[in-house]
């Protein structure tokens, strides 16, 4: 407090805590409900960090930094606040959902208005490297453990504990294979925009070789078939970024001989890539079949036609027949009355959706664009492109790496965020969604520092 530091040392201890949280509270000997209130302790912190924060810089006459997002976030609570009265929507149900979708909006906000200095960047970005090789470590060893063992070790959630343990899927230290997933394609990508950031060679060390290899071996073993896929996709994002035109024609050179020999082969090893490579109660009979299925056009038919491609187009419709703008109201009772109201459905598809509700957010766009409409999705998807366009601009104007490093984690990880959250409600997961608001305030903060010392 004396040297102005605290906000800072919250927030960093913050990010080397946020991947163990889970884990934490497991062996904490209290009841579930005590639990549930401990959980929110960090969130409500960041909270009152901000408004510290943002109470200093006032009464110290610096007046608070303006960012790139600060009229777009206001224009989309303003349309949710829309969407909740024109659709009679619960004032409970939505502001939980509005504070799922923003929770860490707050980590934002503080760490664009505290002074960081590159070394105290480094030191988060070099904690966020640590945490995720840990974190990858343990999923990796997990893969081989009987489901057993981890359930009982790394989780006190029954039902995340009974998917997993029927996919016999790793956790790490989150108790779901879907937040190991998202947090460790953002780990990837942080990882290797600082490998290439400060290296002119396509083959990293071998020690950071190892590294990568860690990390994308506990993203396989997540047993999350799309979020491996994309994840495939940052090495190359990385070095477009960094205008590195030679390995990337390498790379796409590669991938794409790779990808051949894979359709080319699997026929010959009578894989059976059905969408019934997964059985009715969750078990996954053969690892290379599971995989290999996204291959398969049954797959994709069933994908369409039974799961995500179902919520979409039931969405999609209800909108249109309805003609709202705004959404059916950012509450899940307000999203399946207004489906019911505007979509005819069949008996099948009536049980589909009074059962399992949330089988919407499966298609989390989708959902998003249930909840608050185009008005609402194309106001976010802004706030995504004005974050890309801030850290294309910290890349191109930064002669610091480390800033420079920065500008690429963040581009890479929007991209590879978009298209994940097609199939995952990727900003509603909660260590996603606190790195990506920090890696977002810090690139912001950088920008804003570089701009005042042109001034």
């Amino acid at each position: 407090m004396q040297t102005g530091q605290l906000p800072f040392a919250i927030i960093l201890t913050l990010t080397i805590y946020q991947p163990f949280e889970d884990f934490v509270l497991n062996w904490l000997p209290l009841p579930s409900p005590l639990i549930s209130l401990i959980r929110f302790v960090p969130e409500i912190t960041l909270y009152v960090l901000m408004v510290r924060v943002i109470y200093l810089r006032l009464s110290s006459g610096k007046g608070i930094r303006k960012t790139p997002l600060d009229i777009l976030i206001i224009a989309f609570f303003i349309g949710s606040m829309i969407s909740i009265v024109v659709n009679h929507a619960g004032i409970a149900g939505s502001i939980k959902n509005l504070r799922t979708n923003f929770r860490y909006i707050s980590v934002y906000y503080t760490v664009v208005n505290i002074d960081i200095s590159i070394e105290q960047l480094s030191l988060l970005l070099k904690s966020i490297r640590l945490a995720s090789l840990i974190q990858a470590g343990i999923a990796s060893i997990q893969y081989f453990l009987p489901a057993s063992i981890t359930q009982k070790l790394f989780t006190r959630q029954v039902i995340h504990s009974a998917t997993m343990a029927a996919k016999n899927a790793s956790i790490g230290t989150f108790g779901d294979s879907a937040i190991l997933s998202g947090f460790l394609m953002l780990a990837i990508s942080v990882f290797i925009s600082h490998v290439y950031t400060n290296s002119s060679h396509l083959i990293p060390t071998f020690k950071d070789s190892v590294s990568i290899l860690v990390l994308y071996f506990a993203n396989f073993a997540s047993k999350k078939r799309a979020a491996l896929m994309i994840s495939l996709l940052i090495p190359i994002l990385v070095l477009v970024h960094l205008n590195r035109k030679r390995d990337t024609a390498l790379i796409l050179w590669f991938a794409t001989a790779l990808l051949i020999t894979v359709v080319l082969v699997s026929p010959l090893l009578n894989l059976q890539t059905s969408a019934a490579s997964v059985s009715e109660d969750g078990e996954i009979p053969d690892l290379t079949s599971y995989f290999f299925s996204i291959f398969s056009p049954d797959y994709w038919q069933h994908n369409l036609e039974a799961q995500r491609g179902w919520a979409a187009k039931t969405i999609v419709n209800g909108l249109m027949n309805s003609g709202g703008w705004f959404g059916f109201g950012p509450e899940p009772g307000a999203l399946q009355r207004g489906i019911e109201n505007s979509v005819i459905l069949s008996p099948d598809e009536q049980r589909h959706l009074s059962w399992h509700v949330e089988l919407l957010e499966d298609a989390y766009w989708f959902a998003f664009l249930g909840y608050f409409g185009i008005v609402g999705l194309g106001i976010f998807w802004l706030i995504l492109l004005r974050l890309y366009q801030t850290s294309q601009s910290l890349i191109k104007s930064s002669s610091s790496l480390e800033y420079k490093s920065l500008g690429v984690m963040l581009c890479t990880i929007i991209i590879v965020s978009f298209f994940y959250t097609f199939v995952e409600r990727t900003f509603k997961l909660r260590p996603f969604s606190f790195y990506f608001w920090l890696l977002a305030g810090l690139v912001v903060n950088s920008w804003s520092v570089q701009q005042e010392n042109r001034k």
